[in-house]
């Protein structure tokens, strides 16, 4: 999005350097151009990280207003245009908080579908979306509806437990819990999404209705 950067990365070619180089983006894949693939193979090494917080409505619901279909579109154009150029490397970033921590196997066999590493980033602030602060009294049927999920790929188990390691880490902070459901609650009203109807599983287990 800075046209800036794409001058000095063009000068950077230009005078030779590029070659030299290593370049390491992030972005929330909502943006592709043919020049920038252009300028982008003459470096020594282009790693483009996806910051990617679920598939479908937990993507849109996080990354409100943005679409999943469009996110998912622009990163496949940007895999699909760079496959005979071996300097540019992906991989995707997936943050998880309370509201997603059940979703972490289908983004990472999405990942994975499209050769891709992901690897995982907690939120510790603001607390109220800590993975920790989901409430104690429901943290294990969490973790247990977590294990009892197919995977595709054997390693996902093993990730999903470096999650489950952070859930665990300490005991939930209550008004982390409460501010969370409150939070939950206002975007129900501010953007007429409703949780319970987007995420029943998560509904269900959280004890929540009506938002």
């Amino acid at each position: 999005m800075m046209k800036k950067q794409w001058d000095v990365l063009k000068y950077s070619v230009e005078q030779g350097y590029a070659k030299e180089q290593f370049v390491h983006f992030n972005t929330n894949g909502t943006i592709f151009k043919p020049e920038y693939v252009e300028i982008l193979k003459h470096f020594k090494q282009t790693d483009i990280s996806f910051s990617i917080d679920g598939t479908g409505d937990y993507f849109e619901y996080i990354r409100y207003p943005a679409k999943w279909s469009d996110a998912e579109n622009t990163m496949d154009t940007w895999i699909n245009n760079t496959q005979d150029i071996p300097n540019i490397k992906f991989d995707l970033c997936f943050t998880f908080q309370i509201t997603n921590v059940l979703n972490y196997g289908k983004m990472a066999e999405w990942a994975k579908d499209r050769n891709m590493r992901i690897y995982r980033n907690a939120v510790f602030s603001p607390k109220y979306y800590n993975a920790t602060n989901i409430a104690e009294h429901i943290k294990d049927k969490v973790i247990d509806r977590i294990r009892s999920k197919s995977v595709k790929y054997p390693e996902i188990r093993e990730e999903w437990e470096e999650i489950i390691n952070h859930i665990r880490f300490e005991k939930a902070d209550p008004d982390g819990w409460r501010r969370f459901l409150k939070v939950n609650n206002n975007l129900h009203k501010s953007r007429n999404q409703s949780f319970t109807k987007l995420f029943p599983e998560e509904a269900e287990l959280f004890g929540l209705t009506g938002i």
